[in-house]
């Protein structure tokens, strides 16, 4: 009986033990290994929903992941031209040097993007980058998706790559990713109830009604002005006042009582259950030995 108890005390412990790690992961105190950094170039946002007509602007983000580098070469960033007119390529700051093919970043015919950053020449000067490679803007023209996608094979030189120079001239592409971006363009509808563009006036009913353009005997328009007081059968209604309520993780649910949910409730279950199931199979043997 002896070594059942223990049984049990110890189930209790290994169910409490992994409630803790739970609860710990939940709260954040413990966090799951992170998968190995990899050199990497991308654009910041992978997606984003822009206004048909409207100028945004887009980051080319580089990740080197510690390892010590002379240069990248983006060659080249793919960007729909139809939907999409580039109108500035900006440098980042993680590079002190940067220059384009032929001075030109923007190939708006081909709708391609290039720009080079780099350190002084030497192994010596390589430094880990992270951070902004450069900034594109982009003017949407066209509604639907547009995707930006960069030429890259890893290992070659020739395309979007991270060189690094490991001594000796050898001069090797250490990318390992290159991810590009969604971009939807949308068109903006005019407001609900107000197709025309007429701008809505009150008829003294208590209804709103849209007011129409007056034409004088000159041949103009005119708009009639919006009446300073309301007639004496409509009320003023007094705005709503609007109340904002935060609750914060902690304030609705307590830290004992995430303990309590994860760990001592469901080891107090299983071991009553095995301890009680334990008890009636002792009882059952002994009402068959009388």
């Amino acid at each position: 009986m002896k070594n059942k108890l223990l049984l049990v005390i110890l189930l209790i412990i290994l169910l409490a033990g992994s409630g803790l790690f739970i609860y710990l992961i939940t709260r954040g105190t413990i966090k799951p290994a992170a998968q190995s950094a990899q050199p990497t170039i991308y654009i910041n946002p992978a997606s984003a929903s822009e206004n048909l007509g409207s100028t945004f602007t887009v980051d080319i983000m580089a990740n080197s992941a510690g390892s010590t580098i002379m240069g990248i070469d983006v060659f080249y960033l793919h960007y729909d031209n139809q939907k999409l007119s580039a109108q500035a390529v900006t440098n980042g700051t993680i590079f002190p040097n940067y220059q384009s093919r032929n001075n030109i970043p923007i190939d708006v015919a081909a709708g391609t993007i290039n720009l080079s950053g780099y350190f002084n020449p030497g192994p010596s000067n390589q430094q880990a980058v992270s951070g902004i490679f450069a900034k594109v803007t982009f003017k949407a023209l066209l509604e639907g998706q547009a995707t930006l996608s960069f030429d890259f094979s890893p290992g070659a030189t020739t395309d979007t790559n991270m060189s690094s120079d490991t001594g000796g001239g050898n001069i090797v592409d250490i990318l390992q990713a290159a991810s590009g971006a969604t971009l939807t363009i949308k068109k903006i509808d005019n407001p609900p109830g107000n197709q025309n563009g007429t701008t809505p006036t009150s008829n003294g009913t208590g209804q709103t009604s849209p007011s129409t353009p007056n034409k004088s005997s000159t041949g103009t328009t005119s708009t009639p002005q919006q009446a300073t007081k309301l007639p004496a059968n409509i009320q003023t209604q007094p705005t709503p006042i609007q109340t904002t309520i935060t609750l914060t993780k902690n304030e609705v649910m307590k830290p004992w009582v995430l303990w309590f949910l994860y760990a001592i409730i469901p080891a107090f279950l299983a071991g009553g259950t095995i301890y009680f199931y334990l008890r009636r199979k002792k009882a059952n043997r002994n009402d068959e030995m009388i």
